[in-house]
């Protein structure tokens, strides 16, 4: 089989997005997602809200950790817990191990935290919903 030439004669130029023996371009669609980004991101709409909403809207069985979609309020059966919680208290541990989706978007919740402990970025929003801890950011 011989070697892909150009009109001069020469063999193309890779990218770095390109495998060996690939000539073609990287998806288009990657591009979409970073221009996606970076025009939310502009906006004010955090990434983590991007990625609550992709799992909100998936095929996973089950019902949503999310009692509302729109300010991310948890349901009563967590709404005690910090949200990515390892060890969730009896109610909110049992209503994960009856919903794929809800037990995807608890752990995501913890990524979330782990990620953002990890590199200093503020916590998610509305990050603890405990009764003690909203007492005490209004006082």
């Amino acid at each position: 089989m011989a070697a892909c030439r150009t009109a001069a004669g020469q063999r193309p130029r890779r990218g770095p997005w390109q495998g060996r023996g690939s000539t073609s371009s990287p998806r288009p669609e990657s591009f979409d997602l970073v221009l996606a980004l970076a025009r939310l991101a502009g906006r004010g709409k955090r990434q983590t809200d991007l990625a609550r909403t992709s799992l909100e809207y998936s095929f996973l069985q089950g019902r949503s950790l999310w009692r509302d979609r729109d300010s991310y309020e948890v349901v009563p059966e967590c709404a005690r817990d910090r949200l990515g919680d390892p060890h969730p208290g009896p109610r909110c541990a049992r209503f994960l191990a009856s919903s794929a989706k809800a037990a995807a978007e608890w752990k995501q919740e913890d990524a979330f935290h782990s990620f953002e402990s990890t590199f200093g970025a503020r916590p998610p929003r509305n990050e603890s919903r405990t009764a003690n801890a909203l007492v005490e950011a209004a006082g």
